[in-house]
C-alpha cells in the first residue's frame, strides 16, 4: 500500500510495482533500460521492455512518478 499525501488516498501496488517504485526513489535518474535491470530482467526482450514502459507509465499517471526530459 501507498499513502498519497497529494490528495490522502491510498493505492494498492503489486509487488513488482511496488519494488519498481522503491528502485525509482533510491535512484532518480533510473530510465526504462536500468529500471529492468535493477528488476533483474538481463538483456530484456523486447515485450519486457513494454512491461517496464507501462509500469512507468502508471507511476507517472498516479503522481509517483515522473518523466524526465533529456
Amino acid at each position: 500500500m501507498v499513502y498519497d499525501e497529494a490528495d490522502g488516498s491510498l493505492h494498492a501496488l503489486s509487488p513488482i510495482v511496488g519494488e519498481a517504485l522503491g528502485h525509482l526513489i533510491r535512484h532518480t535518474n533510473l530510465d526504462g533500460p536500468d529500471l529492468a535491470l535493477l528488476l533483474q530482467l538481463d538483456q530484456p526482450e523486447a515485450f519486457e521492455m513494454a512491461q517496464v514502459r507501462s509500469l512507468l507509465n502508471d507511476l507517472v499517471e498516479l503522481g509517483f512518478a515522473e518523466y524526465a526530459l533529456a
